[in-house]
């Protein structure tokens, strides 16, 4: 074999080993954008009043007759929708406050959760874990003119400031029902409302 018959035969061996070109393929980039974190869509809610609706909790029985209270002498009233009952408000010539009515079925979430939640509305830190259980043993119990159980979450005594926001709320239990009354403003604001906010939780059959 001379040299120009080998370089022959192996071209043709290179060229028939050689693997078939394949067409080539166009494919389009599909971008997917994710869902935004729970938190980040809670913060663009379109309807941030129902951020005061406490933890998830079961649905309110539909059989349940409604609830009924009394209104404090100089506090307005606005009617609920669904699961808020009414809203609340207390106007004076340089402080406002406004207070939620909302029923829900089971605890929604329990005592302690919803005091930690709502610390975190007003800005408050959170105390230890010993602390937060010394502070919810110690809260004030009552028992409503329809005979309900109930107790009062009063956050006085983490807020320095009389001008600086705070809370007084109302767990009310009937059943398999609870009605959460969550009344915010400035702490000294409240505490002046404190006794007239203690009748409407009791008012409440």
């Amino acid at each position: 074999m001379n040299r120009y018959t080998y370089l022959l035969l192996s071209g043709l061996i290179v060229t028939g080993c050689s693997e078939p070109e394949v067409p080539k393929r166009h494919y389009q980039e599909i971008v997917v954008e994710a869902p935004p974190p729970v938190e980040q869509a809670m913060h663009h809610d379109p309807h941030p009043s129902m951020t005061d609706i406490p933890l998830p909790a079961q649905p309110r029985p539909p059989e349940a007759p409604p609830f009924t209270w009394d209104t404090p002498d100089g506090w307005t009233e606005e009617p609920g929708v669904g699961m808020r009952l009414a809203t609340l408000r207390i106007d004076t010539d340089t402080e406002q406050a406004e207070c939620t009515l909302i029923v829900l079925g089971g605890d929604a979430g329990g005592l302690t959760a919803n005091i930690v939640r709502w610390m975190e509305q007003v800005h408050i830190a959170p105390p230890s874990d010993y602390a937060l259980r010394t502070y919810v043993d110690g809260l004030d119990r009552l028992q409503t003119e329809g005979g309900l159980a109930g107790v009062v979450i009063d956050f006085d005594e983490f807020v320095d400031d009389p001008a600086a926001l705070s809370t007084l709320a109302g767990i009310i239990e009937r059943g398999r029902e609870t009605v959460f009354v969550k009344l915010t403003g400035s702490k000294g604001l409240l505490a002046r409302e404190r006794d007239n906010f203690i009748q409407l939780c009791k008012s409440i059959r």
